[in-house]
């Protein structure tokens, strides 16, 4: 027994050296594993991506036109807007243009938590909208392609990658949510046909891989110049249809191209094989500008590599066609042939990076009769509607369905407002570009030109006078009408015993045995303080005795309730 504790005491020392063995074994493997850094479940490295945005414009310079500021929501006419007379229409138009932010930056990888709080972009950016696809290429120092990864802002990748590794990394977008091209991978270019007229944003850099977090704070380059048209047709009381297209043109040399497009190498940050695109921009890939005018107002935009100075008055843009929707329900469109067009007075010369946005506020096209630009229809007052104050679709009459719409107050801010208060007139979108006629201007038209009756077979019937449009003057097939059309849709009788009632509205019974009518329009001309001058023309038929009394010019009491008829105040001289 003694000899067996002998050996027993003796082994000790071995079992002892053998724990400390094990012990420090344990211990160096913890401590390996608290070095290698974030690791996905299953033990490698990972890279981190975030898409903090597009590098931004730091400052805006004026063009020889003006800032455009917010005139996208901006009521009245502004300082930096000209007005400019396409082929069948017009419109104010401004010009911003951006410069590009001095200080560049595309990159900046970070390592830890503490160096990613404090290492950020340098670049002021612009956030993109969620979900926009973009692609990151993974690279050795050779530029063998290691990883080709598509991610989407808001919901950025993770790349596997390896501790002590340095990467070349490139990334880019199109800036669009559907998808990203890739590159050829023979070639390792992005082809010209996928890259027409797309927003290229584009960065790239190195990343050396080490413990901890590693993060790719990316920050793109636009590589392409951007054109943008504001189109604005508020003035013309519609939203944007799904027919619209619109393209640009540089007319300095007939058959110049401003919009250009070339393969491009991500890998040599290179464009190659650079040729004319015919880039036109539907309804469809337009964007809303904001959700208060919703498809009233939206953005076209063009992206070329092309930065040939285009001179003043030569920078067109093109609808191809422009059709809009009336708050009656009708599409009116103005035809692919000869289109509606408008060039922008002043120049511009695209910069790489830079960004130019045209407004365009397209305006209801007026009717020309005796050198006055007349409104095609009737002022009416929708209180449903962003902008209250609107012509009317088309230039039928008015009736008691229509009392609180068609019927104003003489000078009112709503149809049975306070009289003498204001010119419904010049509240029209753009504010100040329409106005009521004053007396001397309603005189100035004389009689009509012509009378004309449509009767129902049974009952219902419709009067007008009507106005030839000025010989010079085109024709604008996209109306329904190109003549001035006044219509008979009597008057709303004064406050008084009775409620206010629609009196002379037209009527007629079997085809026009028996017919009547007035027309009551008021003028901006006041008589006194509770008088003003209106136009009165009337119409009557028993069995066949026609009288079509002419147009009269009468006192009457400024509360009676009256069509509105509009002049252009911008291009009337004189008036």
């Amino acid at each position: 027994m003694k000899n067996k504790r002998l050996r027993f005491t003796q082994h000790i020392p071995l079992l002892a050296l053998c724990i400390l063995a094990l012990f420090l074994a344990i211990s160096c493997s913890k401590s390996e594993d608290s070095n290698t850094g974030d690791k996905t479940p299953n033990g490698e490295h990972i890279l981190k991506f975030k898409i903090s945005g597009i590098e931004g414009d730091n400052s805006v310079a004026k063009s020889a036109i003006g800032m455009k500021g917010d005139v996208g929501r901006r009521h009245g006419i502004q300082a930096d807007e000209t007005l400019v007379s396409g082929t069948l229409g017009d419109a104010l138009i401004s010009l911003e243009q951006n410069i590009k932010a001095p200080i560049s930056s595309s990159i900046t990888p970070n390592n830890g938590d503490a160096q990613a709080k404090a290492r950020g972009a340098k670049a002021a950016s612009i956030p993109l909208e969620d979900q926009v696809k973009y692609r990151v290429i993974l690279c050795d120092q050779n530029d063998n392609v290691l990883a080709n990864v598509v991610g989407s802002t808001g919901t950025d990748p993770l790349i596997p990658v390896n501790l002590g590794w340095t990467y070349k990394w490139y990334a880019y977008s199109t800036n669009e949510r559907e998808s990203v091209p890739d590159f050829d991978a023979d070639s390792k270019l992005i082809s010209r046909a996928a890259l027409s007229n797309k927003d290229l944003m584009v960065a790239s850099g190195n990343i050396s891989i080490q413990a901890g977090e590693n993060f790719l704070n990316i920050v793109f380059k636009r590589k392409t110049a951007r054109i943008q048209a504001v189109v604005n047709v508020r003035g013309m009381f519609a939203t944007l249809s799904t027919d619209t297209k619109i393209s640009i043109q540089n007319n300095t040399v007939p058959g110049t191209e401003v919009m250009t497009m070339g393969d491009y190498n991500p890998f040599s940050n290179s464009f190659s094989n650079i040729e004319p695109v015919n880039a036109v921009v539907t309804n469809a890939e337009m964007k809303v500008d904001n959700i208060v005018e919703g498809e009233a107002v939206k953005v076209a935009s063009f992206y070329t590599l092309n930065t040939t100075a285009i001179s003043p008055g030569n920078l067109t843009f093109n609808f191809t066609p422009l059709s809009i929707l009336l708050d009656d329900g009708r599409t009116r469109t103005f035809s692919s042939s000869p289109g509606l067009s408008f060039t922008l007075p002043q120049g511009l010369t695209p910069s790489i990076g830079s960004s130019y946005i045209a407004t365009l506020r397209l305006l209801e096209s007026p009717i020309k009769v005796k050198g006055i630009m007349w409104a095609r229809t009737n002022l009416i007052y929708n209180p449903l509607k962003l902008d209250k104050y609107r012509l009317k679709s088309n230039p039928d009459e008015s009736n008691i369905t229509t009392i609180d719409q068609d019927f104003w107050n003489w000078k009112s801010d709503v149809p049975r407002g306070e009289a003498g208060t204001t010119d419904g007139c010049a509240l029209l979108y753009p504010e100040g570009t329409w106005k009521m006629p004053d007396l001397a201007t309603w005189e100035t038209l004389g009689q009509p030109d012509k009378k004309e009756e449509i009767n129902g077979i049974f009952y219902g019937a419709n009067y007008g006078a009507v106005w030839e449009k000025d010989a010079e003057y085109s024709r604008n097939e996209a109306y329904d009408d190109n003549r001035l059309y006044i219509s008979y849709g009597g008057y709303r009788t004064a406050p008084g015993f009775f409620a206010p009632y629609v009196d002379q509205s037209p009527i007629g019974f079997l085809y026009g045995v028996v017919a009547g009518g007035q027309c009551h329009y008021w003028t901006a001309t006041a008589v006194n303080e509770t008088t003003s001058k209106a136009v009165v023309a009337s119409f009557s038929r028993v069995l066949w005795g026609i009288s079509w009394g002419g147009i009269t010019y009468e006192d009457r009491v400024s509360d009676e309730g009256k069509n509105v008829r509009c002049i252009r105040a911008i291009n009337n001289p004189n008036r």
